[in-house]
């Protein structure tokens, strides 16, 4: 009978909009799964695992550090060493399918559940890319998408900052014929990848690890219906005329992964670019904003 391993048990009390980046974060240490249990104050608890090596101090302090640094309200409750057991089946009863808007169904590689009537499913397993449907980020451009195509068609979707590749997804499987999408992180470009095979839409799609520039659109000039942009503040204004150049008229900008303060930069330059701000909406201190091409 072979030695069982010995891993680090890390518990951690989250505010429930901090969830998704929390757990990429995890993911990019190293972890292969987190546990969530919900809690009735708005919060959740993460049990996540590290092997428990020589430097394991050093990971734990630059993960509390990490926290501190980023999250006043996100506390370690505790740690303890244990043994190998069944955490990773654990980790999987906790991701349940999950029900966005009308019709999208999110769920895991594992579950059994059939999926409801009217609904399409999107198979998607916790991974080291943001993404998963439940944090408000994620949910903002995924009923956006199923309500603009209740009404039009897409013909060419956009996906900046693709992350886990969950929009694209959702956009083909929805109704969109074509999809593009960019991300610089290789391993968000990975997982798109896969995510795009496993749910049957590869097809349809290219994913680019570059950062968007004009040369990956000049064929695609006033021909785009529907642009998703979940990037950092800074590239993504300064994205704004490009995007204004590719959309048709008519067309959707939909900018999530930003701040109610954030808001009012895009406010006041949105008309420079015959952009017109046709909804916005906050939820746990996230909000996202709906443009319309002039």
């Amino acid at each position: 009978m072979g030695i069982k391993k010995s891993w680090i048990e890390i518990r951690i009390s989250v505010p429930n909009e901090f969830i998704d980046l929390i757990s990429e974060f995890f993911f990019q240490c190293g972890v292969s799964s987190i546990q969530n249990i919900e809690t009735e104050d708005q919060k959740t608890i993460l049990i996540t695992y590290l092997k428990n090596e020589k430097n394991i101090d050093k990971i734990i302090e630059g993960i509390k550090h990490w926290l501190s640094s980023n999250f006043l309200k996100v506390n370690i409750l505790s740690t303890k060493n244990i043994i190998e057991t069944d955490w990773i089946e654990k980790t999987r009863s906790s991701f349940k399918p999950l029900k966005i808007g009308r019709k999208l169904w999110i769920q895991p590689s594992w579950s059994n559940e059939e999926t409801p009537n009217g609904r399409i499913k999107i198979i998607l397993d916790p991974g080291s890319s943001f993404g998963t449907g439940r944090h408000p980020t994620t949910k903002f451009a995924l009923i956006s998408i199923e309500n603009f195509l209740k009404k039009k068609n897409i013909n060419h979707f956009l996906d900046i900052g693709c992350g886990s590749g969950i929009l694209i997804v959702a956009a083909l499987k929805l109704g969109a014929k074509n999809g593009t999408a960019f991300d610089i992180d290789a391993q968000a470009v990975e997982n798109t990848r896969k995510l795009l095979c496993s749910n049957g839409v590869k097809k349809r799609a290219i994913v680019i690890n570059e950062t968007l520039h004009k040369k990956h659109l000049e064929s695609s000039l006033g021909k785009i219906d529907f642009i998703t942009a979940n990037i950092f503040l800074d590239p993504l204004q300064k994205l704004f005329p490009l995007f204004a150049e590719v959309l048709n008229p008519e067309g959707i900008l939909l900018i999530t992964g930003i701040t109610p303060k954030q808001c009012d930069n895009f406010s006041k330059i949105c008309g420079d670019f015959n952009l017109k701000l046709s909804s916005k909406e906050t939820k746990l201190n996230w909000s996202k904003m709906e443009f319309v091409k002039n």
